[in-house]
């Protein structure tokens, strides 16, 4: 069975890096760039193709530069609506969880990260090129972190030794196994509606 670890934050808070040296220092890590379906119907096949990657018998741990979670947090400040919406959240969060995905949330100091997006935002690098809504984006982060279900690790790529605890939750995160989730979260299947 193949791992997953979502890499979620906000832009410059070290998502692609972290994949990128994730990629670079262990044999076994796939990164799969993954932003928000354009449309809310688009996220329903990701629940099938997520338990289908789970499911793959090759010895791989896919780490994905952004999943959900993202959506919750840019689609209400950039289209002034969430695609996902809260029902499509807690099932995606089932199915994760099913598969003991491990979501790890790049949060750096915000003077740093906000001194990073400035610069690359003044050069028309990122999504978010106001001030206000790269703001609020850390805020929706905190509160969509708070609504998990997930087992998530913080990653603030200042600390000397951040890289290494990463890759020791990677490493010590057992293969993708349907299982039980227990009262009040209940059992996904692949190809049953929850």
């Amino acid at each position: 069975m193949m791992k997953i670890t979502v890499l979620e934050g906000p832009d410059c808070s070290g998502k692609s890096t972290l994949a990128q040296r994730l990629s670079e220092t262990m044999n076994d890590v796939i990164v799969m760039r993954q932003g928000p379906p354009p449309r809310t119907g688009a996220y329903r096949p990701l629940i099938e193709n997520l338990a289908a990657l789970a499911e793959m018998t090759m010895p791989v741990h896919a780490v994905l530069d952004r999943f959900h979670l993202g959506e919750r947090v840019y689609g209400p400040l950039l289209r002034g609506h969430d695609s996902l919406g809260r029902a499509l959240h807690r099932q995606l969060e089932r199915v994760m969880l099913a598969y003991d995905t491990r979501m790890v949330f790049c949060d750096p100091p915000r003077d740093i990260s906000q001194r990073l997006w400035a610069e690359r935002a003044g050069k028309g690098q990122e999504l978010v090129t106001e001030a206000t809504i790269y703001d609020a984006l850390h805020g929706g982060y905190m509160s969509a972190l708070r609504e998990s279900s997930l087992h998530v690790v913080m990653y603030d790529f200042t600390r000397s030794d951040a890289l290494k605890h990463v890759r020791h939750l990677i490493s010590d995160q057992r293969p993708g196994t349907p299982r039980n989730l227990g009262p009040g979260i209940g059992n996904w299947h692949p190809g049953r509606s929850v």
